[in-house]
C-alpha cells in the first residue's frame, strides 16, 4: 500500500507523492486495530497525543501513549497502532528516510544526542504547555498539508516540518541543560553532606538534621546520596558513625560509657546494640580482639 492508498479511508490524513505523510486523529474517528504505517524504506514517525491514548507497536516493543506524551521512533519499516481510546485526539507525522535525507541535506536541525536517547527511549512524557506549542506547530503542518491545490505546497510541508523540528530540538536542548544544571547541584550537595557528615556524625545522627542544615528534604538528600552511591542516607550516617566507635576502641582508653556519651548515645547499652548490628562485633568483643592483635605483634627489630 502507498501513502495515498493509505489515506483513503482515513480523515485528515494527508500525504505527498515524495515519502511524507500526516495524520490528525480526531475526537471520534474510528482506527481500525493494527492499523499499520509501512515503507519500503525506513521510516520516522512523530507521535503527539493530545487527548485520550493510543497504543504502538515499533521494533517488537509496545508503547502506550496517554495524553500529553510525544513519541519519536526513528528507522524502523513500520508502524503499528494497535488501539486508540475513544476519546483519542492526536497526530502522527510519517516520512522516509529519502524524504529526510531530502529535507535536511544530511544536517538534521536535532542534535545527535536526542536521535540516541529516541532510539533507546522513543516516548517522552511533556507538561501540557510544551505539548500545546508543538500542537501548534504540527498543526501548521497539517494546514500546509491540506492545501493540495497550492503551487508551493511541498515546500510549505517542508518549511512546516523544519519549523516543528527546530522547536523539537529547542526542547530538547533546554532540558538537557536543565539536567546538567541539577546533575551538578546534587553532586555539589553531596559532597556537602559528605563534609557535613565527618564533622558532625559524633553530634548529629539523624537524617533530618542534615537536610535541614542542606536546605532540602530528607526524600531528596536520599536520592541524591543513593544515586551517588548505591546507598541511603542512614546507610552513610551508620557506617561513619560505626567508624567513630572503632577509632575510639582502637586508638583510646576511654571507657564505653565515656565513649557512649562522647558520640551522643543515650547510653552504653544503646551504642552497644547499635555498634553489634553494624559490625557484628559486641564493644568488649572488638576491643579484645584488638588488645590480643596488639599482644601478638613482634616487636620492632624482632626477626
Amino acid at each position: 500500500m502507498d501513502l495515498d492508498e493509505f489515506t483513503q479511508d482515513k480523515e485528515q490524513c494527508y500525504s505527498s507523492e515524495d515519502g511524507f505523510l500526516i495524520w490528525k486523529i480526531s475526537n471520534g474517528e474510528q482506527v481500525k486495530p493494527g492499523t499499520i504505517l509501512t515503507s519500503k524504506e525506513n521510516i520516522v514517525t512523530h507521535v503527539i497525543v493530545e487527548q485520550g491514548s493510543i497504543q504502538i507497536k515499533c521494533n517488537g516493543n509496545t508503547y502506550l501513549m496517554p495524553s500529553n506524551t510525544y513519541a519519536n521512533y526513528i528507522d524502523y519499516p513500520s508502524v503499528t497502532i494497535l488501539s486508540t481510546s475513544q476519546d483519542c485526539k492526536a497526530y502522527i507525522m510519517f516520512s522516509t528516510t529519502s524524504y529526510n535525507a531530502m529535507l535536511f541535506k544530511n544536517n538534521p536541525p536535532i542534535p545527535f544526542s536526542f536521535v540516541l536517547k529516541m532510539r533507546n527511549h522513543p516516548l517522552e512524557t511533556l507538561p501540557p504547555k510544551t505539548i500545546k506549542l508543538l500542537l501548534q506547530k504540527i498543526e501548521r503542518i497539517v494546514e500546509a498539508s491540506i492545501s493540495k491545490e497550492h503551487l508551493f505546497r511541498n515546500e510549505l510541508i517542508k518549511c512546516s516540518i523544519w519549523i516543528f523540528m527546530l522547536e523539537i530540538a529547542n526542547i530538547f536542548i533546554k532540558n538537557e541543560e536543565n539536567q546538567n544544571i541539577q546533575s551538578n547541584r546534587q553532586k555539589a550537595l553531596f559532597i556537602e553532606f559528605i563534609k557535613l557528615l565527618s564533622v558532625r556524625v559524633r553530634e548529629e545522627h539523624n537524617v533530618s538534621f542534615y537536610a535541614s542544615t542542606l536546605c532540602i528534604t530528607p526524600q531528596y538528600l536520599n536520592r541524591i546520596v543513593k544515586a551517588h552511591t548505591g546507598r541511603n542516607t542512614h546507610e552513610w550516617i551508620c557506617t561513619t558513625l560505626s567508624g567513630e566507635i572503632t577509632q575510639r576502641l582502637e586508638h583510646s582508653n576511654d571507657t564505653m560509657q565515656q565513649i557512649a556519651h562522647d558520640l551522643n548515645f543515650p547510653d552504653q547499652a544503646t551504642m552497644a546494640k547499635f555498634y553489634k548490628k553494624q559490625t557484628g562485633f559486641t564493644l568488649t568483643e572488638y576491643r579484645r580482639k584488638i588488645l590480643k592483635e596488639q599482644y601478638s605483634s613482634p616487636l620492632p627489630g624482632d626477626a
